[in-house]
């Protein structure tokens, strides 16, 4: 096993590393609700991905964020993928609604991200108003570094 770390920035690998990371196939999983924060969030993550070179992906829209583990499984079992990137934006209501969606959706990732052979990324803000959503668009850098890091920790070469 390589003790070479991962990197908080993804250009700072290796030519030889990069260039597997740069094959990579990424799916994002985006749901369409509360889309004024989730569009920002996806256009930050692709053109974050489009930075570091890695052009090769595909969206999927679902209608909320509820939707986005089931379309994970399905998408994981057909073998095309290399990493998923699951974003939305769920915003605390009145009611409990927002503590259960938020622990089902978070578990069933968690559940998939384990049992599955590819790396998925839990890009989805959880967050009391808009406001907070807003500030925390900035964290697309952060998914794609963690799918790059995850891809790098998943090759072949690295375990």
């Amino acid at each position: 096993m390589s003790d070479y770390p991962t990197k908080s920035d993804p250009l700072d690998y290796p030519e030889d590393i990069k260039i597997e990371l740069l094959k990579s196939k990424v799916l994002i999983i985006h749901s369409k609700f509360n889309n004024k924060i989730v569009d920002l969030l996806l256009s930050n993550v692709e053109n974050k991905l489009k930075k570091y070179g890695l052009s090769s992906f595909e969206k999927v829209a679902v209608p909320g964020a509820f939707e986005i583990p089931f379309v994970a499984h399905k998408f994981i079992k057909t073998g095309k993928f290399d990493a998923i990137i699951c974003l939305g934006a769920v915003m605390r209501g009145e009611t409990s609604h927002y503590d259960l969606l938020c622990k089902s959706v978070f578990e069933s990732l968690s559940r998939l991200s384990i049992s599955s052979d590819i790396p998925i990324i839990n890009g989805i803000l959880t967050t009391e108003n808009e406001e907070q959503a807003m500030k925390r668009i900035s964290n697309a850098e952060h998914f794609v570094s963690s799918c790059l890091n995850m891809l790098y920790i998943n090759l072949d070469s690295y375990i």
